[in-house]
């Protein structure tokens, strides 16, 4: 099978840390969505995936599932509670046909970090709130979750001509 592959461009560094974030406030945004039977297959949860776009942590993702459809009536309510404060946080109306709606829109999350027997630490989204005042628009990583280099007007010409 031939394959053709150039490596110019690629961050090969393992700058992806799974190591989770200290509890503080982190501007956020949600940048993927889906909905997810749970294992037992009794329930649904969405599963959105937060990325922190400025400070420190800038490009770092947080998952976050949210219980929408589940046997539990307690897991059930703290998730549906969880989606209609940050729906309200991100001025969205009362109701959402697409969870896509949820995604782009700049937020305050809380985050703890918790720690579970057999497992390790993790982190947990503990509140959501508007952002009080402008968000500098983030340079957000591609899909990959890595930066790209700054591209300038030498390096973008190629290097053969």
């Amino acid at each position: 099978m031939q394959f053709n592959f150039d490596t110019t461009g690629i961050d090969t560094s393992d700058d992806r840390s799974f190591e989770p974030l200290p509890k503080g406030k982190y501007n956020a945004m949600v940048v993927e969505s889906t909905l997810k039977d749970t294992k037992a297959g009794t329930g649904k949860f969405i599963e959105l995936v937060c990325q922190i776009i400025d400070g420190q942590y800038m490009n770092r993702k947080i998952w976050w599932r949210l219980n929408i459809v589940n046997p539990n009536k307690v897991a059930e309510d703290i998730g549906r509670k969880d989606l209609a404060t940050l729906m309200a946080n991100l001025g969205l109306g009362a109701q959402m046909g697409d969870t896509q709606e949820l995604h782009g829109k700049p937020f305050v999350m809380g985050l703890k970090i918790r720690q579970s027997e057999g497992y390790e630490p993790s982190n947990d989204v503990t509140f959501t709130a508007a952002v009080s005042g402008p968000v500098a628009a983030p340079a957000m990583a591609p899909p990959n979750g890595r930066p790209q280099p700054q591209q300038t007007a030498a390096a973008s010409a190629p290097p053969w001509g």
